[in-house]
This record gives C-alpha cells, structure tokens and sequence, in this order.
C-alpha cells in the first residue's frame, strides 16, 4: 500500500468497536486529508467552536455510534502541539460504537465523523504532557464533505 500501512492498535481497537472497517488506500488516505484540511483545519488553527482535553474526548464520544474515518498524518506541525506519528494509516469503521482513549493518543489518531455526524476529534500521544486533545463539530449544511471509503 505504500507510504500508507497498517496500524496494529488501531486495528485491534476497530477490531472490538466497530461493526467493520476497512483499510484505506492512498488515494482515499489523500482525499480524506484534503477534504479534513479544508473543512476542519481552519477551524481548529482559529479555535473556532474548539474543544480541549476531556472535553474534547467526552464530546467525541457523545457522537457515537457512528461511521468514521480514522487517519493520522505524520510529521503534522500545523496545529499547535501536535506532531502526529511517525506511521501513515487511514481506515473506514462502520459505526464505531466507542474510541479506545489510550489507543487512540498513543497513534496520534485523528476521527472523522461521516454525515449527519461532522466531528473532528485530533488525539495526542503529547496527551498530560505539551498537548491535548482536540475537538471540532460542524453543522451538515457546512460540511458538504466528499466520502473518501465509497
């Protein structure tokens, strides 16, 4: 697959929470990273509707259950504090019923809701030390978001 691989732990995660899911390819690794750099990247490097920490965790998980798209993006500086991870992954998980908190930070996971459930939740292995977590919701009518697992 390229510069997109596995991730183990996520895997094991979506394994136990999610109805199925499936691996994404580059093509849909890049569409989904453009379309989140459009839709929520602004409105996190605005702090516009932001949430932080266990805020942002709680609020993500009042999103499920739900389909979601779960990507990182390595070497990412462009949001205060956050890195990403050394590994590229993106997957697909159909209704995702819960985020594995410690999974999800260690990988520096990034879960995309898919419509009518429009969240961004940015996780970080910098979680009680330099960084935290970070949540961002956007109304249906804003997020005319095109599906990169179809």
């Amino acid at each position: 697959m390229g510069f997109v691989k596995q991730s183990e732990p996520v895997e094991l995660w979506l394994s136990a929470s999610a109805v199925s899911f499936v691996q994404l390819d580059e093509r849909k690794y890049r569409m989904t990273v453009r379309t989140w750099q459009s839709i929520f990247e602004p409105r996190l490097l605005a702090e516009r509707g932001v949430l932080h920490g266990k805020a942002a965790m709680d609020a993500a998980d009042t999103q499920l259950p739900c389909d979601v798209t779960i990507v990182s993006l390595p070497d990412y500086r462009g949001i205060p504090g956050f890195e990403g991870g050394p590994l590229a992954y993106a997957y697909f998980a159909q209704s995702l019923r819960y985020i594995d908190r410690e999974t999800a930070n260690q990988c520096d996971a990034i879960v995309i809701g898919e419509a009518p459930n429009r969240f961004c939740c940015m996780y970080t292995h910098e979680w009680n030390a330099l960084a935290l977590p970070r949540f961002v919701a956007v109304l249906s009518e804003e997020a005319g978001l095109e599906c990169a697992h179809g």
